[in-house]
């Protein structure tokens, strides 16, 4: 008997010993709830860092595809009835970039073939304007990701290369190479540059 009651005395106190208290448990909720926030924030970090590099191989991409497009002369999605003079990536502001593409009438190409790279043939005004352009829905950067500016790139059919607008002003020389595209983090203004030159070389 004496030797069953102390196994069950011992047995009792090791439960003891092993049990926590109120505190021990407030401790380790409170050591838990700080560990979390410090991975919250650091993935966070992380994130927005990811979103700079992530938007800027996208954009990269847009502008590849439109002088793949540029080069093959035609894709498909225009009417069949025009002729195809070029692609293009335009940035407005904030994050938003469209695809776009120029063209002209077949009658036009007919009187001069060389429409679509004569400067006389380009014209600014909305009534006259000789040489159309149709946009995409815009599209956008990753979150916490903007442009810095306006700029815009155009890559001429079918020989891919390029300039900084879409529309020749007789009067005016628009085009400024290469075209830079600033991509900054909101955060802490963190940035990267891709430039186009004339030969539709990207870095």
């Amino acid at each position: 008997m004496i030797k069953v009651f102390f196994r069950q005395k011992i047995k009792e106190i090791n439960q003891d010993d092993q049990a926590f208290t109120l505190i021990e448990m407030m401790l380790s909720l409170a050591i838990i709830a700080i560990v979390t926030g410090a991975v919250i924030s650091v993935a966070r970090m992380s994130d927005t860092h990811k979103n700079l590099t992530l938007s800027s191989s996208e954009f990269k991409a847009a502008l590849r595809e439109a002088q793949t497009k540029a080069l093959a002369g035609r894709t498909g999605e225009e009417p069949a009835d025009v002729h195809v003079c070029g692609y293009g990536i335009s940035v407005t502001e904030g994050n938003e970039y469209r695809s776009f593409y120029t063209y002209v009438n077949f009658n036009e190409m007919r009187d001069n073939p060389e429409i679509c790279i004569d400067r006389k043939g380009r014209r600014t005004g909305e009534s006259d304007q000789v040489i159309l352009k149709s946009e995409s829905a815009p599209l956008k950067l990753r979150e916490g990701v903007e442009f810095t500016e306006e700029a815009k790139v155009f890559f001429l059919s079918p020989y891919g290369e390029a300039n900084s607008f879409n529309f020749y002003d007789p009067n005016v020389d628009g085009s400024v190479m290469p075209v830079n595209f600033t991509l900054k983090r909101k955060t802490d203004n963190s940035s990267i540059i891709i430039r186009v030159n004339q030969f539709g070389k990207m870095e």
